[in-house]
């Protein structure tokens, strides 16, 4: 009795009825390496965006606030922010007191007096 001829060595794993192509290989590198660098790619992207300040208007003027100006960082509830400031004056009166001012960065409008 003759045995059944496969078409390829490995067809009788599963995902591998086609062999191992030079195309499959190059495809599995590239993804291999696409996981491998992801997380790298994604903390120097996150590093940046935490720098960011939420708020394009500034909480005490009223105004677009200044990109120049060190967003300030401020805590509510367990939850921290950066506050975008119109001038070094108005990131001062955020650094003072930056509680008051999360609600009104978060709204992205001036905040109540």
């Amino acid at each position: 009795m003759q045995r059944a001829q496969h078409p390829s060595r490995f067809a009788h794993l599963s995902g591998f009825s086609q062999g191992f192509s030079p195309r499959r290989l190059a495809l599995a590198g590239l993804l291999c390496l696409g996981v491998a660098f992801s997380p790298a790619l994604t903390a120097a992207e996150n590093a940046d965006v935490a720098k960011r300040a939420i708020n394009t208007v500034c909480p005490v003027s009223g105004k677009k606030i200044d990109p120049n100006v060190e967003p300030v960082p401020a805590t509510k509830d367990g939850r921290t922010v950066m506050i975008g400031a119109d001038n070094a004056t108005d990131a001062a009166t955020i650094k003072a007191n930056p509680a008051k001012y999360v609600d009104a960065a978060l709204a992205n409008r001036k905040a109540d007096p």
